[in-house]
């Protein structure tokens, strides 16, 4: 008996829906780049175009990526072999090879060694029915000898997996849903909207009229990525780490908005103002990614 797990398909929605949100955004800053480029840049439109052309193009390319791996990828799974094929190129392993088996709960993942060759395999690829049955097939061929990790990862992992497919939430769970999502981004986007008028009338900043705009993709994105089974998730109060983690974002939010309006209320001459984005950009994402780094070696030791 053979089995063939493909990617989810909310896969496949994000990366046509990330496609089509570049492309359009890379066209629009391209042609007013071009067209009506801003009267103090100290770039050439063809600069700016290029420029612009350049960074959503990078983002184009990703989710040309994304679609490609729901196009190619597949996990292949019979009674004596497990065969993952990728973009390029496709590997597999002879069950009786196995020489350990080690099952990791964050993020949820198996790893499979025979001598060489390993194969690594990502749950939150697939659709928790998939992952459900991916775990029970490999799980029950075999031996607990060469498992590592097993009891922790069917407690963290497997149950409550089980749960969910039966309708039931383990404790401390909740339903995601694409409703949730909307009652959290429309008063948001409202937010946004009401800052980004409230600039363009009063500091005649008229390009802050697309504030809303980040958040209606990433609600959009969400969305779609999102079930409508729902997608069941952990009570923040229940994780002290992420509540922490959800904190420091906020603050961090925060600080890098305040610093990009103070950027443009004083409008340095030198170093340009370019330069200081650039600075201050690199320091934030820099301290953002260390920290949910850290938020991450806290989740795999608990």
């Amino acid at each position: 008996m053979q089995t063939t797990f493909r990617l989810k398909k909310e896969t496949l929605k994000t990366g046509v829906f990330c496609l089509l949100c570049f492309l359009a955004m890379g066209t629009f800053s391209v042609v007013i780049a071009t067209v009506a480029p801003p009267p103090k840049a100290r770039l050439q439109p063809v600069h700016m175009a290029m420029f612009f052309g350049f960074f959503w193009g990078a983002w184009s390319c990703l989710s040309i990526w994304l679609l490609l791996s729901y196009w190619r990828e597949r996990l292949i799974v019979s009674d004596d072999t497990v065969i993952q094929r990728g973009v390029f190129r496709t590997r597999g392993i002879r069950l009786n090879e196995i020489d350990r088996l080690v099952w990791r709960p964050a993020p949820p993942q198996l790893q499979v060694i025979a001598g060489t060759t390993r194969l690594k395999i990502h749950f939150v690829k697939f659709s928790k029915a998939d992952q459900l049955s991916l775990i029970q097939h490999v799980q029950q061929r075999i031996p607990d000898a060469v498992q590592v990790n097993w009891e922790v990862f069917c407690t963290k992992v497997a149950v409550p997996l089980s749960r969910y497919e039966a309708g039931c939430l383990a404790p401390g769970q909740v339903t995601v849903t694409r409703e949730r999502w909307a009652r959290y981004f429309i008063p948001a986007t409202l937010l946004f909207a009401i800052l980004g008028v409230a600039a363009s009338l009063t500091l005649q900043m008229h390009r802050m009229l697309i504030a809303p705009l980040p958040m209606l993709f990433l609600w959009a994105l969400l969305h779609f990525s999102t079930p409508m089974k729902g997608l069941a998730a952990s009570r923040i109060a229940g994780q002290p780490e992420s509540g922490r983690f959800l904190k420091f974002l906020l603050v961090w939010a925060g600080v890098g908005f305040v610093g990009l309006l103070t950027l443009v209320f004083f409008d340095p001459k030198f170093p340009a103002k370019i330069v200081w984005l650039m600075i201050g950009g690199t320091i934030w994402f820099s301290l953002l990614i260390a920290r949910a780094v850290q938020l991450d070696r806290l989740r795999q030791r608990t």
